[in-house]
């Protein structure tokens, strides 16, 4: 029996799920399809992608906003003319990681790559906590999966560097502990408007 609802909800275009969170190698090319970042079959990783794995059950968040002109104030009007129109937009992408191994905490906490330790008597890597004057620039990407049809959606942004707040870990006994991270996003300069300076989504066509 048709309902109301039958011609305007398409539940192939509702998506719920975990997403993984992926960076890229320094060198990789940004992707022209969603098959350059993860085979939709095998769901293997494409070379030169990396997986961060298990993240809090607070998933991964993007965020797009922009900052409104305050406008132009003209004498014969009561108001503002050109209030509100965008000088400048900005994107960013969050979560935090669960896996907090040697090669995370370096993401999360802007460090130097981790190092093994030769002539001990354990197997064991090293990460400093230095003072870096300038921060690491990362491809990033997001994929999720469709709950029913299994299809993917992958964002992916072209240059992302760590957001300036403060990262903190709980040591816990009762909980994970967790290594938070929200990349600002920003816009490649070299690439036009309409290829997408901030980077692309690229989905799976249901079927």
């Amino acid at each position: 029996m048709a309902t109301l609802f039958d011609s305007v909800v398409t539940e192939g275009s509702i998506w719920k799920g975990a997403a993984r969170l992926l960076y890229a190698d320094d060198g990789t090319s940004f992707p022209g399809e969603l098959e350059s970042v993860i085979n939709p079959s095998t769901y293997a990783l494409a070379d030169g992608w990396n997986d961060v794995g298990g993240t809090t059950e607070d998933g991964v968040t993007i965020t797009r906003e922009f900052e409104g002109s305050d406008g132009i104030a003209v004498d014969q009007l009561a108001y503002p003319v050109f209030e509100g129109d965008p000088t400048r937009w900005m994107m960013s992408l969050g979560s935090a990681l669960l896996e907090t191994d040697p090669d995370n905490l370096a993401i999360v906490f802007e460090l130097p790559a981790a190092t093994d330790v030769s002539g001990s008597s354990v197997e064991q890597k090293k990460l400093v906590f230095n003072a870096p004057t300038t921060l690491t620039e990362r491809m990033v990407a997001a994929v999720q999966q469709h709950p029913e049809n299994e299809n993917l959606r992958v964002f992916v942004f072209r240059q992302a560097s760590p957001t300036p707040e403060a990262r903190e870990m709980v040591l816990s006994k009762s909980e994970g502990s967790a290594g938070p991270i929200t990349f600002d996003c920003s816009a490649d300069p070299a690439v036009a408007d309409a290829d997408g300076p901030f980077g692309a989504l690229y989905r799976e066509n249901a079927s």
